[in-house]
C-alpha cells in the first residue's frame, strides 16, 4: 500500500538538488508537476513574453537552444533566476523541454 502512495508521490517530491541532464541544463518542475513555462504582458498588454523559470545548470546552453528554436527575430534575455523570449512561445518550449526531460532530440 505504501508504495503506491510513494509512487503517486514521487514526481511531486523530486529534491532540488536533482542530477542536471547530460544537454547540461534541467528545469525543474513546480509543485503541481508542470513544466515552469510562464506568458507575460507589458507595455499595455501590447507585448507578450514567454519565461522559463526553475532552471539549474548551464543556463547558457539552454537559452542558446531556445534562440536556435524561435529564432534569431525574437530576443532571448538571460535573468538572474529566469530565461525570457520575446513573443508567446509557450507551447512549443513546453514540447521542447518534455522532449530534453526524456532525452530526446528537438
Amino acid at each position: 500500500p505504501t508504495s503506491s502512495l510513494v509512487t503517486i508521490l514521487r514526481p511531486f517530491c523530486s529534491p532540488s538538488n536533482a542530477p542536471v541532464s547530460q544537454m547540461g541544463f534541467k528545469v525543474q518542475r513546480t509543485a503541481q508537476g508542470n513544466l515552469p513555462v510562464y506568458l507575460d504582458y507589458r507595455k499595455g498588454r501590447t507585448q507578450c513574453i514567454t519565461i522559463v523559470r526553475k532552471i539549474r545548470g548551464d543556463r547558457e546552453v539552454l537559452a542558446s537552444h531556445l534562440q536556435r528554436m524561435v529564432g534569431m527575430q525574437h530576443p532571448v534575455v538571460k535573468k538572474a533566476s529566469t530565461i525570457e523570449i520575446l513573443g508567446d512561445h509557450k507551447a512549443e518550449i513546453t514540447e521542447a523541454l518534455e522532449k530534453w526531460e526524456k532525452g530526446e532530440e528537438v
